[in-house]
């Protein structure tokens, strides 16, 4: 079955709703030339965004996003947020003490928001391809565009943010330490509802659910003569679907066009 919003993506949510109250506050203290109490300094260099169109695509690319989580348990996709965290606030404190002006940045879940280009670039199989001015592109594109855009509201501020949280990305990919095994415990995840029974997937599993030679199997007595895109079952995992259901539905639809299936799951 198709999962829908924030569906198997607690930890998400509360980032998606943290940022958004946050964001909404600040900006309304800020018209109304009123600052947070100092208790709240914190969070709002955390979670607050200080421009309403900045404030647009950082909440729209947590929620696109979602879909890291629901291939990693909700343990460790919480361990990744505090982990990318940390690490961006390590490269901004050591930015600091060497005086580069770099290190005066936005607020806001910038660096995380980066962080996630990594997963989504080498993970994610693309949907559908287009050309465009005899250029060969895929819809991951319009994603890249995002992630620019927000990085563009205040180029001086957000593109050190970004580069922070890339690095941060790149050194969760690498498994720095053994750091993809590390994962947040469930009486702790419990402040964000995330009691959800969830698969542990390691980081690299995103981008395969079988493997390279491993076949569906189905019963002997409705082995199907279509060939099932094990890239077209991966892109239907990533959207959310079941694995079972994406193979079932690619079976009616001769096996590869993926558009055609998500109809059909949808329908």
């Amino acid at each position: 079955m198709a999962k829908f919003g924030f569906s198997d993506a607690p930890v998400s949510r509360a980032l998606v709703f943290a940022t958004a109250s946050m964001s909404i506050l600040t900006q309304s203290l800020k018209a109304a030339e009123d600052h947070l109490p100092k208790s709240f300094r914190f969070l709002e260099a955390l979670f607050a965004i200080q421009r309403p169109g900045e404030m647009v695509f950082g909440i729209g690319l947590l929620y696109w996003f979602r879909a890291i989580e629901r291939r990693m348990s909700s343990g460790r996709f919480a361990a990744q947020v505090l982990l990318v965290t940390g690490i961006s606030a390590a490269i901004k404190h050591l930015l600091r003490i060497f005086g580069w002006q770099w290190a005066h940045w936005t607020p806001g879940p910038t660096p995380l928001v980066t962080s996630y280009v990594v997963p989504f670039a080498l993970y994610f199989p693309p949907l559908q391809q287009f050309e465009f001015l005899h250029f060969k592109l895929n819809d991951k594109v319009f994603t890249y565009l995002a992630v620019i855009q927000l990085l563009l509201w205040a180029p001086r501020l957000s593109l050190p943010a970004g580069l922070a949280g890339l690095t941060a990305g790149l050194l969760y990919h690498t498994n720095l330490g053994g750091m993809q095994h590390f994962s947040v415990p469930k009486r702790a995840l419990a402040l964000v509802g995330a009691l959800e029974q969830q698969p542990s997937v390691s980081y690299a599993a995103i981008s395969q659910t079988q493997q390279p030679n491993q076949r569906t199997q189905f019963p002997e007595q409705v082995r199907p003569a279509v060939q099932v895109s094990h890239t077209a079952v991966s892109a239907l995992v990533a959207m959310g679907f079941s694995q079972q259901d994406a193979e079932t539905a690619l079976l009616q639809v001769g096996g590869e066009n993926v558009q055609a299936a998500i109809d059909q799951l949808s329908s």
